[in-house]
């Protein structure tokens, strides 16, 4: 009898452990799947669109955020290749609900027509998320192994030279602690000799600081890695001086009631004018042109950052003129302050206003919109009517409060 209980229990053990093996949930086309981003603890929402083979996969797009599952007897780099596929996620593990959690690092090729990528496969399930266009019914798929493993990595020159932060490079908390993250060009070679080439892609480095301004990277791909030495510097450290022509007939504004101002260099109004950047290392760089925003101007490490022009007021009353470039400034002018008068300070009240109300017909627009639908829903006209009261409550009592501030500048002595 004794016996004969030990086997029960023996067996049950074993049916337990076989059912524990397997995820205790399965998602049929259609559902909603909560991936989970575990360092966030925040979910995203895809749909899932079944499952993909190795091979040829036709996927019906029910929504533009789907996703799906795929099952591989080898580990190694696989490829995706899709017309009208964006970019793609691949889930680091799978939870014992069978849900995705969190993403691991994909070697996407941007800014081409290609749309494909080189992801690494765990042997077993891993799940794939992706998004399309709208209009995207079905989207074609092909998945092929691509190699065992990377042998080398190569990326541009100067990758880590002089590397400004959040510019150039960034620091995140991952599960496994802080990582260093950027986007570079670079060519990889697997062991089968094949090249795929990166551009602009995202790669992430293990970090030692060696000293305030050098790094020792270690990258970070699976089955590989690769020390580099990197270096960061600040913009104030690149740029020696910044010369504007005929600077001094725009260093001119208008301050008004709200602490606000209105500057003669405003609405690119120096286009007719040239900016002359000086280097640390004697080079120089011209814009022949000043716009508020500038795309791009060249830094001596061969990366270009964006520039904007704008004035700041300070506490004070006094207004300067910044040149910013890479969210950091490298120039500021005094600028000559009058102050507005009082018709010029009504003008912008109305304007504050005029922007209130604006949001106002705006809301009402899209409640006629719903009220005037051939299929209208009850549910619908009443959700409408509750947002327009919500955002005339808001509204209403935000002009309330501008012209409250506007008299209380007059009578508190403003002029």
């Amino acid at each position: 009898m004794k016996k004969t209980m030990k086997s029960i229990i023996a067996a049950t053990l074993a049916l337990v452990m076989l059912l524990c093996s397997v995820p205790a949930f399965a998602y049929n086309t259609g559902d909603t799947v909560e991936w989970l981003v575990s360092r966030y603890e925040y979910m995203d929402s895809y749909l899932y669109a079944g499952e993909l083979k190795v091979g040829n996969n036709t996927v019906t797009c029910e929504k533009n955020n789907i996703c799906c599952n795929i099952n591989v007897d080898k580990a190694g780099y696989y490829l995706f290749t899709g017309d009208e596929m964006g970019d793609v996620y691949i889930s680091e593990n799978i939870q014992p609900d069978g849900s995705p959690q969190g993403y691991i690092d994909v070697l996407e090729v941007y800014e081409s027509e290609k749309n494909e990528s080189v992801v690494y496969l765990p042997e077993g399930e891993s799940f794939i998320g992706f998004y399309t266009n709208d209009s995207t019914d079905k989207t074609e798929i092909t998945v092929s192994y691509f190699d065992e493993e990377i042998t080398a990595v190569e990326f541009e020159e100067n990758s880590f030279k002089d590397l400004i932060f959040w510019e150039d490079y960034w620091i995140s908390p991952t599960d496994d602690g802080e990582k260093i993250g950027m986007y570079r060009d670079a060519k990889i070679t697997f062991s089968n000799g094949s090249v795929y080439e990166v551009c602009f892609g995202k790669f992430a480095f293990d970090y030692e600081m060696i000293s305030e301004n050098e790094y020792n990277l270690t990258v970070i791909l699976p089955g590989y890695t690769e020390e580099f030495i990197m270096t960061c510097c600040e913009v104030k450290d690149v740029v020696k001086n910044v010369e504007i022509t005929n600077i001094d007939k725009y260093l001119n504004s208008v301050l008004f009631y709200d602490n606000t101002a209105c500057s003669a260099f405003e609405d690119d109004a120096l286009k007719n004018e040239k900016m002359t950047l000086t280097f640390v290392d004697g080079s120089t760089y011209t814009i022949d042109s000043i716009y508020d925003f500038v795309d791009y101007v060249d830094f001596p490490n061969g990366r270009g950052y964006e520039m904007f022009i704008f004035d700041v007021v300070e506490e004070n009353g006094s207004v300067k003129l910044v040149v910013e470039i890479a969210e950091q400034s490298v120039a500021e002018f005094e600028c000559k302050v009058r102050k507005a008068s009082f018709f010029e300070n009504l003008s912008v009240l109305a304007d504050n206003i005029t922007e209130n109300l604006n949001l106002i017909k705006y809301e009402y627009d899209m409640f006629t919109c719903v009220l005037n639908a051939e299929d209208a829903d009850v549910n619908e006209i009443v959700e409408s009517i509750k947002n327009l009261i919500d955002i005339i409550k808001r509204e209403s009592a935000d002009v309330y409060e501008k012209v409250i501030n506007f008299a209380d500048f007059y009578i508190n002595g403003g002029n």
